[in-house]
């Protein structure tokens, strides 16, 4: 994670990214896809996530298919995938509405679930100040297949917003999810985007704003 030098009293924007700044399926889930047709990951690597999810019964979490694979080649594949697969899924609207935050004031975050190392090629192409993703663990330039909580999703999310320097009273935040109604709840100013109809319920009853955002794919 970078390390945040700013105030304090700062007041922030905080964006999800998946289904709110990037459209479409999940940005993890595509590179996921992309390493399979390319050869990257193969059974081994199946395998060893299928044996996770027997120990833990973790889908989300089990990040056993990184395991073995060396860090720099990762991060060559994931900056070309960016750049070629999810520039595009970028929603103009939600691009317009960082550039209005900073006018604000507020330091643009993008929080996600999102590896770190594939959210901060993405991040280059939004303009923010900083990209917060899930840490995967490595030794010697290689992904063991484990991470470095908390996990940035609910409640994950939540505790890593905690730990900014952010002014909370004067912060907003955008999320897609229901789940994302935990990091939401400690900003003052909340924003409900592209949501299921759980979040969509949940937003309406607690008078959150409901945004639309699409990509210019449609």
């Amino acid at each position: 994670m970078q390390k945040n030098t700013s105030s304090q009293n700062k007041p922030c924007a905080i964006f999800d990214l998946d289904g709110t700044v990037l459209t479409g399926p999940s940005s993890e889930g595509r590179f996921f896809l992309y390493l399979l047709w390319h050869g990257v990951i193969t059974l081994k690597h199946i395998a060893y996530y299928l044996l996770n999810f027997l120990l833990t019964w973790r889908l989300r979490q089990n990040k056993s298919f990184y395991r073995g694979l060396k860090v720099k080649r990762l991060k060559r594949l994931a900056k070309v995938f960016a750049e070629k697969h999810l520039r595009v899924s970028l929603a103009p609207s939600a691009i317009k509405r960082m550039r209005e935050e900073e006018e604000r004031g507020r330091k643009v975050i993008l929080l996600s679930g999102c590896p770190e190392f594939l959210l901060k090629y993405i991040a280059s192409y939004t303009g923010c100040e900083e990209a917060i993703g899930l840490q995967l663990e490595q030794k010697n330039g290689v992904f063991t297949g484990r991470y470095i909580p908390p996990y940035p999703f609910g409640r994950g999310k939540m505790l890593l917003l905690e730990s900014m320097p952010c002014k909370r009273s004067k912060s907003s935040g955008y999320g897609n999810h229901i789940s994302d109604k935990y990091f939401l709840s400690l900003l003052s100013e909340p924003y409900c985007v592209n949501p299921g109809h759980s979040f969509r319920k949940y937003c309406n009853k607690k008078g959150i704003p409901i945004l639309y955002w699409r990509s210019n794919k449609g």
